[in-house]
């Protein structure tokens, strides 16, 4: 089928969870992410060999994992002259009969002596059609037979509300080009088409322009700024002083609250 209507009456059951998978993914994004929920799975040494994984909602590729309980993990214990890294992980699985789950797994890694490495885990995103698949939630370390502080490797994610308040916190702008002519003091005026208030901000960058094959090049110094405009005067390069009647274009940026 080239094309299926997921949320739409079929007359049958049609809809699964590599449909709601692929939707929350094309949301939430492809990774896999720690929501802002419970208490975001918070990792805490609670013994020599057990570690406690809070509350929280994850999402794996798309898929929605929910920690309704504080999860304990038994940490194996380490040895005398060695360093680990144990990785604890959110595994996928998906069975022959297409039933899936995921529970929290301590994946072991390998002692040594010198630099310990994190252990290899399964990859192969969910999307890409895996039987198995890790998130990495946290790397323990572990030195001679002690379970150091857990390091956090998943991302929170950002609720929409909250990225919808920052975007209404940007400031309010006008930009544009100005092109023409400015007066025998090198002065030229910018006009704000939206705005009756004087701005907080204004920037202002020269255009360079080539007469006669000869390439000019200006600094424009705010002369004043008022409510309804700005006038800009341009300084010569060559000589440091006003330019005169001169064709000019700028472009410009003013801010406000």
């Amino acid at each position: 089928m080239a094309s299926e209507l997921i949320t739409g009456f079929a007359g049958r059951p049609h809809v699964g969870s590599d449909d709601v998978g692929a939707f929350q993914a094309g949301i939430l994004g492809v990774g896999s992410y720690v929501l802002q929920t419970g208490q975001q799975l918070k990792a805490t040494v609670a013994s020599a060999n057990k570690v406690t994984i809070g509350t929280g909602d994850l999402v794996m590729n798309g898929r929605h994992v929910r920690m309704a309980t504080a999860t304990d993990l038994t940490i194996q214990n380490g040895s005398q002259g060695q360093k680990r890294n144990d990785l604890i992980v959110c595994r996928y699985s998906k069975a022959s009969d297409g039933k899936e789950t995921a529970t929290l797994v301590v994946v072991k890694g390998t002692a040594t002596s010198g630099t310990p490495a994190d252990p290899s885990y399964n990859k192969t995103s969910i999307l890409d059609g895996a039987s198995v698949s890790d998130m990495p939630l946290y790397r323990i370390p572990i030195t001679n037979l002690s379970v150091g502080t857990p390091v956090q490797l998943f991302k929170v994610l950002t609720p929409l509300g909250t990225v919808g308040d920052s975007v209404t916190q940007l400031p309010d702008i006008e930009f544009g080009v100005v092109s023409g002519v400015t007066s025998s003091v090198g002065a030229i005026g910018i006009t704000w088409s939206r705005h009756s208030t004087q701005p907080n901000a204004v920037f202002v960058e020269f255009a360079p322009i080539t007469v006669e094959s000869v390439k000019l090049n200006f600094t424009p110094i705010m002369h004043s700024v008022e409510a309804k405009n700005c006038q800009v005067r341009l300084r010569d390069d060559r000589t440091q002083s006003w330019a005169g009647v001169q064709p000019v274009s700028l472009y410009w940026l003013a801010i406000w609250d």
